[in-house]
């Protein structure tokens, strides 16, 4: 199994940690996400990468500070977070959010006060208009995952930090930023993409849903989920200029 490497602090584009490489003692990699920045992609990033590193997966990533000293952190534009989950939540996919809230652990209190408890998440998104079913959607992220993203920018940089939309665009780039930071040679990167691109083969194949399709609303709806949260707390207009994804 390959040794991971470190690299010396310099602050690369996102406010990652890139440099030079320097060997240290074997080490545990956490492949990091968050709800809709990443989950399914981290996930077969480590069903790879477990062949040459002592990797993991946790894709409910709530650090505090240190945490994040050895992790790969899949993040996402805030507002492309919001319209992924509207499309996937709206399409009852998730057992767990086809049932109504009731006392069910997948729903936090704050979550059933906004659904309401005799009807699921789901359903609801269903039958509102699809403005007020995008602002129960932006009050549902606020309370998940947002706080989450908020702590891990407390926590400090991790080894990498990954916006979605960069990975989905130019995956061979992203890649190429894994391997500096873990010391794989170009053979071993090859390999490895080769794999990843396998594996979302097969998830096209076997399981579409978790690849969102946007209708043409998508630009309108942004565009009023930008109008409201400015209206609001400003919340997602400021995780967007500290996480630097472009949507």
């Amino acid at each position: 199994m390959l040794v991971p490497l470190l690299l010396l602090y310099i602050q690369s584009e996102f406010g990652t940690r890139e440099g030079i490489a320097v060997p240290l003692p074997k080490l545990v990699v956490t492949l990091a996400a968050h709800e809709k920045t990443g989950t399914v992609v981290s996930g077969q990033l480590v069903d790879v990468l477990k062949a040459y590193t002592d990797v993991v997966h946790n894709f409910y990533w709530s650090p505090s500070k240190g945490q994040n000293d050895f992790a790969i952190e899949f993040v996402r534009n805030p507002f492309a977070m919001v319209m992924s989950a509207y499309y996937y939540h709206r399409a009852c996919t998730e057992a767990i959010f086809s049932r109504p809230a009731l006392g069910d652990d997948g729903y936090i209190p704050a979550i059933r006060a906004l659904v309401g408890t005799n009807i699921s998440f789901c359903k609801k998104l269903q039958s509102l208009p699809r403005r007020a079913g995008l602002r129960l959607q932006y009050n549902f992220t606020l309370q998940y995952p947002y706080p989450e993203l908020v702590a891990s920018l407390k926590a400090g940089d991790p080894l990498l930090r990954i916006c979605l939309g960069s990975w989905i665009r130019d995956t061979p780039g992203q890649l190429r930023r894994i391997s500096r930071v873990l010391g794989y040679t170009k053979y071993q990167e090859t390999r490895i993409l080769a794999e990843i691109y396998r594996l979302k083969r097969e998830t096209l194949l076997h399981n579409p849903a978790h690849f969102s399709g946007y209708d043409k609303h998508y630009r309108e709806d942004v565009r009023y989920l930008r109008q409201y949260d400015a209206s609001q707390s400003g919340a997602l207009l400021s995780l967007e200029r500290k996480l630097g994804c472009v949507m």
